[in-house]
């Protein structure tokens, strides 16, 4: 998992639960300070927790594809390429 670079933990504000996929659970949010989207990523089965940067595009994408198995792949294939 990535540090939260310029941005603080009290500053990210949750936006969109995109569900979970391969054992995550993805929260996508952005700092309120400087726009930067982040997701907050969480494992139940270890415990593993953080946040990722997440590219606009991706951002956008996430955002258009509504809930259900086209989601949840989406997210699958995000957590392989991201986490």
């Amino acid at each position: 998992m990535s540090p939260l670079t310029c941005c603080k933990k009290s500053s990210w504000v949750s936006e969109l639960d995109l569900g979970h996929a391969a054992s995550f659970e993805y929260v996508l949010g952005k700092c309120d300070r400087c726009g930067t989207y982040w997701m907050n990523v969480f494992c139940v089965a270890t415990a593993t927790s953080g946040f990722e940067p997440v590219r606009l595009s991706d951002v956008e994408r996430m955002k258009f594809i509504p809930a259900g198995p086209e989601l949840k792949a989406y997210m699958r294939s995000w957590g392989e390429k991201n986490i």
